[in-house]
């Protein structure tokens, strides 16, 4: 019997609390942001008009800057899991890590680096949890003080 990989796409991701509640603060501060433009699929009376979801304060030393990075990874995990897609946030991380960044060319995932590509998401997701945690107060793990207050 094999045991159940550890992974956000499973649901038992190593912070699975932690993102669930983070999750819950991005939809609630996420704004939407109405762009016009030439081409699309929506519109607003005579003009044709997009939505770009924003989250206010996301720049760098912002109040949400590590949210919205958060809400960008766990975008492009979706893609990747469901869509084989590579992402930029990924590529970024492997050239962190100082690993052979080569993942194929193109924006799809071949099937032999998959494996290796999802384990690196998973230490992304571990990562930028963890900041967006640290950054909303949201409690990443009980301390022994936590335990016996009342």
């Amino acid at each position: 019997m094999t045991e159940k990989a550890h992974t956000y796409w499973s649901g038992n991701g190593a912070y699975e609390a932690e993102l669930e509640v983070l999750h819950d603060l991005i939809d609630q501060k996420l704004t939407a942001v109405r762009k016009y433009h030439d081409g699309g699929m929506y519109w607003d009376g005579d003009k044709q008009a997009y939505y770009d979801a924003r989250m206010p304060s996301q720049q760098k030393g912002g109040s949400n800057y590590h949210l919205e990075r958060l809400r960008k990874a766990k975008n492009a995990y979706y893609r990747m899991f469901n869509d084989g897609d590579k992402n930029k946030i990924f590529d970024d991380a492997a050239k962190r890590r100082e690993r052979d960044p080569f993942f194929g060319y193109g924006k799809q995932l071949k099937k032999h680096y998959f494996s290796s590509y999802a384990r690196l998401a998973e230490r992304v997701m571990d990562e930028r949890i963890n900041l967006a945690a640290e950054e909303q107060g949201v409690l990443s793990q009980p301390t022994y003080l936590d335990l016996y207050a009342s």
